[in-house]
């Protein structure tokens, strides 16, 4: 997404700044959005972001992942200790130019089950913590 910015430094993190500490990866605020784009451009786009900072309201961003009710996820479990990349489960967003209207890619249970059980721990992983085994049982992510 935004590759229009061409900043190699720019990643999922930039904006999306809880993924590595939270269960949600959290939405940007208007304020940070406007911290890169404000400026750039005279597009549509500009223009609503800056009638959300005018008003002092968030982005009302639409949300379009989404897991079954019962089941729990930690972005911080996957992209900090499982050191996962955000493209294994969200498909190939780095080629958009804008965010995306739908997923772009579609999770079952048989993929993410595939997925744990194939799964080792980076080699890096202090021996404490790789000495217990992924979690491939129902009640590590259906509460």
């Amino acid at each position: 997404m935004h590759l229009e910015l061409d900043d190699p430094k720019l990643e999922c993190k930039s904006c999306h700044e809880t993924v590595d500490t939270a269960r949600a990866a959290g939405r940007p605020s208007t304020e940070k959005c406007l911290s890169c784009h404000s400026g750039k451009t005279d597009s549509a786009e500009l223009k609503k972001l800056e009638i959300f900072a005018e008003k002092k309201t968030e982005i009302p961003w639409e949300r379009i992942w989404r897991l079954p009710q019962d089941v729990t996820f930690s972005h911080r479990q996957h992209v900090s200790v499982a050191q996962m990349e955000c493209q294994t489960c969200h498909g190939d967003f780095k080629s958009l130019e804008r965010p995306a209207p739908r997923p772009l890619k579609t999770l079952s249970m048989t993929e993410c089950m595939a997925c744990h059980e194939r799964w080792r721990w980076p080699a890096d992983t202090p021996e404490v913590v790789a000495s217990r085994p992924i979690a491939a049982d129902c009640n590590a992510c259906h509460r």
